[in-house]
């Protein structure tokens, strides 16, 4: 089975899908990637003030991580939800809903988001899998 994967830049530079107008974001600051099943993938683009995540009240540096809709992220001293960030996307990219979350409102994606602090990698198939274990869309 082939991997969808749509990757969208945020930061500083005009250029970016999702520009963010403030001195405290990196010109490239950080990417988010709609994989396959519905999983939202953020990356830091190793910028100089971090990318954050807000998740049970707490503020956490991520270099790479899974996020959901409900998420709050922070570039920065700028703080989004997720689902702030995905329309901006749908707008700019004219993206459907169906194409960006292939479940539906409180259903579970189809696979669960491996564990915090879990080093993830690239898989040769172009998916993102924990590192040391098997490709769920490739089974390398």
């Amino acid at each position: 089975m082939a991997t969808r994967e749509r990757r969208f830049t945020i930061g500083r530079d005009k250029s970016c899908d999702i520009p963010v107008a403030d001195d405290s974001v990196s010109r490239l600051h950080a990417q988010l990637s709609l994989l396959d099943r519905g999983m939202l993938f953020l990356t830091d683009c190793n910028s100089s003030n971090g990318t954050f995540l807000m998740r049970q009240g707490r503020l956490q540096k991520v270099r790479q991580e899974f996020v959901r809709p409900e998420d709050e992220v922070r570039f920065g001293d700028a703080m989004f939800s997720v689902e702030d960030l995905l329309a901006v996307v749908r707008q700019k990219h004219a993206i459907p809903r169906s194409e960006e979350m292939s479940h539906t409102a409180g259903e579970a994606p189809a696979a669960d988001p491996p564990p915090r602090g879990a080093r993830l990698v690239r898989c040769d198939c172009g998916s993102v899998k924990v590192k040391g274990e098997r490709c769920r869309m490739c089974g390398n």
